[in-house]
């Protein structure tokens, strides 16, 4: 509901909404926690934002907001805890580092293991590739995704996962924690299904209760039409992730072997 906080007649403005009944969508995969913290969610306004986290609510889903909200699961005794960040959200942006790191420290002081979003980054075709400086796209400051991933586990994050660019990146091995660099798109609208936008990675991972890895799969789907992410025989995914960590993170000791 709510009408476009944005004007949608100006280049390079998009504004995003999904039908409440999409929920079921996400209960009947077995979402657990979501995030909300991405440069989308005040399309329509307060209002648009308000009836999001209600319908969530709603649904016994979690979130994680840029407003600070966190999520917690307990899984066989072990106390998991999710928090998320954005560009252009006052203290919280991730382009105050400092503030981000502390709230960070501050949060995984009261859990086992802490999972961190971060919607940062370039967007489209181009911005396959993870470099250690600070992104500019659209005329915004879009931070430094590795200086935000080091730093975060720094300060005690256990699992960072990054979306924004809308295609792929590179995973690392950070002092045996995983950073995936983009998640990349998994269902979409077909106007942005071009190269490796409609590559659809699926992460499945394992963590001791330390927080370190213990494996990774990476399972491939593709979006041959709008909304409908498809198995990927070809394995687009796994290689295209393979040949960027590869390409742009030093030996860390990950290995990849297609099953």
């Amino acid at each position: 509901g709510g009408s476009p906080a944005k004007n949608i007649n100006e280049k390079n403005t998009f504004v995003f909404r999904s039908p409440p009944e999409m929920v079921k969508v996400l209960l009947d995969a077995g979402f657990d926690v979501v995030s909300i913290a991405n440069n989308h969610i005040m399309d329509f306004g307060v209002y648009g934002l308000q009836q999001t986290k209600k319908i969530l609510k709603d649904n016994q889903i979690q979130y994680v907001s840029a407003d600070g909200e966190i999520a917690q699961l307990f899984v066989k005794g072990t106390k998991i805890c999710f928090t998320g960040f954005s560009f252009s959200y006052g203290k919280r942006s991730i382009t105050n580092y400092d503030n981000v790191f502390r709230e960070i420290e501050e949060i995984s002081k009261n859990c086992d293991i802490l999972v961190v979003s971060f919607h940062a980054g370039a967007e489209g075709v181009g911005a396959t590739r993870t470099q250690n400086k600070t992104e500019i796209f659209c005329g915004e400051n879009r931070g430094n995704s590795v200086l935000l991933a080091h730093g975060a586990i720094d300060s005690g994050a256990d699992l960072i996962l990054m979306h924004g660019p809308h295609v792929p990146r590179a995973i690392e091995l950070y002092k045996g924690k995983l950073i995936a660099y983009s998640l990349g798109n998994f269902v979409n609208y077909g106007w942005t299904l071009k190269g490796e936008t409609k590559i659809a990675p699926l992460f499945l991972i394992e963590l001791y209760q330390n927080g370190t890895v213990k494996q990774i799969n990476i399972h491939s789907f593709i979006q041959q039409r709008p909304g409908y992410p498809e198995f990927d025989r070809n394995n687009s995914a796994f290689k295209l992730i393979k040949k960027l960590t590869e390409a742009d993170i030093k030996n860390d000791g990950l290995q990849f072997k297609q099953l």
